[in-house]
């Protein structure tokens, strides 16, 4: 009886392995931490192309509703050539619209089915890559972590389901395991591996709990065409105009 009570001791004292989180708990820890509920920010995107390069100035501003429903309107500020373009990206009722304003036709456009998976003003970046996320979805399996920038990672490999209406086949997710941050998507069609976004884990805004990525590079695996994102000053405390993210509105400015 002893030698039993004993055994059960030490079976208590022994540490329990901590469960790891499931592939779509990581994902939607990733998506949700860290952001603030409003923001305002000065953006620059470089569009790089061998030796030669075009810089561009943006303002973005997102918005979360009582809801839960996210909102982005990403405006070009300079140079002249797109200045005043806007892309509004609007989540309500579990679908995402996208609206694209035009001003040199003065023209606001809804961006539908496979025009989402378009090059978004000859950058890397896909109109769909600029949308809120339905996580709902996608299904998503966990790989064999991996290190990334020098950051211990899960790998997560996301497939959109069949009504998702994506350019993409899958995606594969590097999550840092310290802060949920996502530090590299990989993009592939149904043949290949199509580009690939950067994240640097060194470049991140920190505000109370508010992680905001200030550093980011899209390459395309078949051109080596590359876009830069870099994130200037930010607001967080921002009052955004519900009209902000109205597409009727896009056409009155």
């Amino acid at each position: 009886m002893k030698t039993a009570v004993l055994f059960l001791a030490l079976a208590l004292a022994l540490p329990v392995a901590a469960e790891e989180p499931s592939a779509e708990a990581i994902v939607r820890k990733a998506t949700d931490s860290g952001q603030p509920a409003s923001s305002k920010q000065k953006t620059t995107m470089t569009l790089v192309d061998g030796k030669a390069e075009r810089v561009r100035s943006l303002q973005i501003s997102r918005a979360k509703s009582a809801k839960g429903e996210w909102s982005t309107r990403i405006e070009f500020l300079e140079p002249k050539d797109v200045a005043g373009t806007v892309l509004l990206s609007v989540e309500k009722d579990g679908g995402v619209s996208q609206h694209l304003y035009l001003p040199g036709v003065k023209r606001v456009r809804k961006l539908v089915g496979k025009q989402r998976g378009g090059a978004f003003m000859g950058s890397d970046f896909a109109y769909e890559d600029l949308a809120p996320r339905d996580l709902g979805k996608s299904t998503y399996k966990r790989l064999a972590d991996e290190t990334v920038a020098g950051k211990t990672c899960w790998t997560v490999e996301a497939t959109p389901t069949k009504d998702a209406e994506s350019a993409y086949t899958k995606t594969i997710l590097s999550i840092t395991k310290d802060d949920f941050t996502t530090v590299r998507v990989r993009f592939f069609d149904a043949k290949t591996e199509t580009k690939v976004l950067d994240v640097d884990p060194a470049k991140i805004h920190v505000e109370g709990d508010v992680r905001i990525p200030k550093h980011m590079r899209m390459t395309s695996k078949k051109d080596g065409h590359e876009t830069v994102i870099e994130v200037g000053a930010i607001d967080l405390k921002a009052t955004l105009d519900p009209s902000t993210f109205d597409p009727a509105s896009l056409d009155r400015g």
